[in-house]
Parts: structure tokens; C-alpha cells; sequence
């Protein structure tokens, strides 16, 4: 087999291969093989049929053409690829320019690949210069925590009384901009809390001071820089009826509300075990800081040249993540991109920087691995595998159904690798 690569790029290559006919030949020999094993033809037992009379029946398509041909790619591509050390993003994008029997077979393969590139040799070195900030909890930050304990175990008592801020209320409202209604801007038997500033500045104001029952209508001037650019700087005409006004009872800071929340004998067991979680969030918060602290200081002296399909596929995937994640609260990626006064194309634009960041992270962890020896043994990739399974536990026999078991190993295994890496350079400090 010989071969000739051609860069098309600093990013691209397009590999020519050619085999004699003779090495074509060997590639038809075992595909015969291969059919004359399953082969059934009257007056022979299956496997038993002679190899020419197979050829003569199953080997004058196109589809045994087919077959011999991407035989011979398939071992090709894997002898070409053993001893290279390249990261290919895309392909390979196979063309055959010849493919006849008794002939040369010819046929090219174009890939995206990273090009090499080299860590600083001092990058332990840098990595220990990096210090861990300080974790602390405050006491303003546990009491924020218990009011938002307390707040979600709270319970509502109609009042008749003038709405405050703080209460909750329901109210029917529309919006109207030069006489048409607004889009979204009106709701039936709409529930909030009066004073969260869910809705345009200065509506909430509006309906302080009301009582359940009034009517209102008034207006108000949008913001020049609100969300929503339509409306930007217009006059918008709000219509309000005011349905329910409910007092927010919290229930008493005590030491049988501290039970009703876990295994605590009274309110300073609760605020400890607060304290504790609070800290032990901020470790974590600090830890993956420090980590891409670390990436970055050492990507800072490394020169890695991404494809741009590389960082294409990231944003892709960014994307992605950010849609559902904004689902979950109930709001289409399309209205949430529409908040941000960008479009969709402006929006992907802005987290370029961030793609770019997340892939040569990713690129960064590959090569370090090597560099510090990391090791992952089977027993390792298979005992976090089935952890990750064990989290979906209610239905663990639906999980293994929507997971391939092959990516969730391949995942154990990059991640374990990943952290093994970081655990590495963290000993350093």
C-alpha cells in the first residue's frame, strides 16, 4: 500500500491511498470467505457451498463491490492511523477515485485534525504558584439561607387590606403599546409575590396601596434599555383588576420548625448543619476554580490552533445545554435570547470565547494525561459507570435502555481521567 498526504490547511489533510491490484485482489479473497461461511444454495449445507461457486452467484454485484471496497478502507484507515498521534475532529470524508477488479484500487480521505502541539515544560512549575482563596461562611449568609427555608414553608392568609409589598396577589391584567396588546403582556388569575420585580418597572408600584376587587388602569414609560426592544422608551397602558391579596406567614423560627426540616434538636443545630452545607458548596466552587485557573495559566503558554468545526461543535453543544436548561423553567430559548435584545446569531457570537476556552480545556486534559502518567483501570471505568446508572435508580432498567453502555464507559473513563489529572496537579500546591 502507498500512500501521499496533502495539506490542505493547517487544520486539514486529504490522504491519497493506492493498492496494487494484487493487494486489491486479497481484500475480494476475504470477502468471499466471509459470505461463503453463510452461504446456502440448494444441494449444499450452509458454509459448505465451494468458494467459486459462491464468487459466481454472490460476487458480481455491485453490492459485493461495495463490500470489498470498504474492506479494504477499513484496513487502510486503521494501518495508516496506528502510529499517528494526530486528534482528528472530522472524517474521514472518503472518495474513490478507482475501483475495478484487476486494477490499482484508489481512493482519498480527508480529515480535520488539531495540529500538534507542546505543553511548556515548567508547567508544574506554574501550576504551584497558583494559592487557593480562603472559604469562609458568614453569618449573613446562613440567615439568608433559614429565611429561604422558612419562606418556602410559609403559608397564605387572605386579608382584607390594601396590598403591601411582600404579599401575594392575583390579579387579571393586560398591556396595550398604541392601542394593540401587548404579546405576553397579559394574564389571567396571575399569582406573584408583590415587590419580586417579575414585571415591567413600576407596575408592581402601581398596584401597592390597592384592595382586592379595584379596578385600575394607568400608565407607564418602558425603560430605554428594557429587555423586550419593541417596547423600548414606549408608553405602555396597563389595565389591572386586582382579585386576592394573601399575607405571607412565615412560620416561627423554633425548634420544632428546625425538626419538620431534618434530624435537628433545635435552631443552632440547624444553622450548623446550614453553615456546614454553605462551606462545604464554597470548597467545591473554589475547587473548580482553581482548576480553571490552572487550565488557563497553562493554556496561556500553550499554542493550540482549534479548528473551527471544533468550536462550532461546542457551541452546538452550549447551546443545547442552555436550552434545556432554560426549559425546565418554562422558557423557550427563542424568548430568552429575545430578553438579551440579541439575536440568535449575535447571542452564539458572544459565547465563541467561551467554546473556544471549553475546547482547548478539553485538548489541554488530553495532553496532561500522558504527561502525568494517568492510568485508569477497567475495574475503575465499570464501578463509576454503575454509580452513574445507581442515580437513576427508580428506573435504572430504563436508563440502560437510553444510555449506550459504550459512551457511558467512555465517558467514566475521560472523566476519571480528567479528575485524576487535576488531583495530580493539586498536589503540587
Amino acid at each position: 500500500m502507498k500512500h501521499s498526504i496533502v495539506d490542505i490547511s493547517k487544520t486539514e489533510k486529504e490522504i491519497t491511498f493506492e493498492l496494487t491490484s494484487e493487494e486489491f485482489g486479497k481484500f475480494k479473497d476475504e470477502v468471499l470467505k466471509e459470505v461463503s461461511q453463510n452461504a446456502t444454495l440448494k444441494g449444499f449445507r450452509q458454509g459448505k457451498v465451494p468458494q467459486d461457486m459462491v464468487e459466481n452467484v454472490f460476487g458480481k454485484g455491485d453490492n459485493f463491490l461495495e463490500d470489498v471496497v470498504q474492506a479494504a478502507i477499513n484496513h487502510c484507515w486503521r494501518d495508516f492511523m496506528r502510529d499517528k498521534n494526530w486528534i482528528v475532529v472530522e472524517g474521514p470524508e472518503i472518495s474513490i477515485v478507482k475501483a475495478a477488479y484487476q486494477n490499482p484500487f484508489i481512493f482519498k480521505a480527508k480529515i480535520t485534525i488539531v495540529p500538534e502541539f507542546s505543553i511548556p515544560k515548567n508547567y508544574r512549575d506554574i501550576v504551584k504558584k497558583l494559592g487557593h482563596k480562603k472559604v469562609d461562611v458568614k453569618s449573613e449568609e446562613v440567615e439568608q439561607s433559614l429565611g429561604w427555608l422558612r419562606k418556602s414553608r410559609s403559608i397564605l392568609k387572605n386579608v382584607e387590606r390594601e396590598a403591601q409589598k411582600g404579599d401575594s396577589v392575583e390579579m387579571d391584567f393586560s398591556t396595550q403599546s398604541k392601542g394593540k396588546d401587548l404579546e405576553g403582556g397579559g394574564a389571567k388569575d396571575y399569582k406573584f409575590i408583590l415587590g419580586e420585580g417579575r414585571l415591567l418597572p413600576g407596575f408592581e408600584d402601581s398596584i401597592v396601596g390597592m384592595r382586592a376587587g379595584e379596578h385600575k388602569e394607568f400608565s407607564l414609560k418602558a425603560p430605554k434599555d428594557f429587555w423586550n426592544k419593541e417596547i423600548q422608551g414606549a408608553t405602555i397602558d396597563c389595565v389591572v383588576d386586582l382579585k386576592k391579596i394573601e399575607e405571607v406567614v412565615l412560620p416561627e423560627l423554633s425548634g420544632e420548625f428546625a425538626k419538620t426540616l431534618g434530624n435537628f434538636e433545635n435552631v443552632e443545630d440547624l444553622k450548623n448543619s446550614i453553615e456546614k452545607n454553605l462551606f462545604e458548596e464554597k470548597e467545591r466552587e473554589e475547587k473548580e476554580r482553581w482548576r480553571m485557573e490552572a487550565l488557563e495559566v497553562i493554556s496561556q503558554k500553550t499554542d493550540i490552533l482549534i479548528p473551527e468545526k471544533l468550536t462550532d461543535r461546542e457551541l452546538g453543544a452550549m447551546k443545547d445545554e442552555l436550552t434545556k436548561n432554560i426549559a425546565s423553567f418554562g422558557m423557550p430559548f427563542a424568548d430568552y435570547i429575545k430578553r438579551l435584545n440579541k439575536t440568535e446569531e449575535e447571542f452564539l457570537k458572544s459565547l465563541r470565547g467561551q467554546a473556544q476556552k471549553r475546547v482547548s480545556g478539553a485538548l489541554l486534559l488530553k495532553a496532561l494525561t500522558k504527561l502525568e502518567n494517568i492510568n485508569v483501570q477497567d475495574e475503575e471505568v465499570e464501578k463509576y459507570a454503575q454509580e452513574q446508572l445507581m442515580r437513576w435508580s427508580y428506573d435504572k432498567a430504563g436508563a440502560e435502555k437510553k444510555i449506550s453502555p459504550e459512551d457511558l464507559r467512555i465517558y467514566a473513563r475521560e472523566f476519571l481521567s480528567n479528575e485524576k489529572v487535576f488531583e495530580s496537579l493539586e498536589s503540587l500546591v
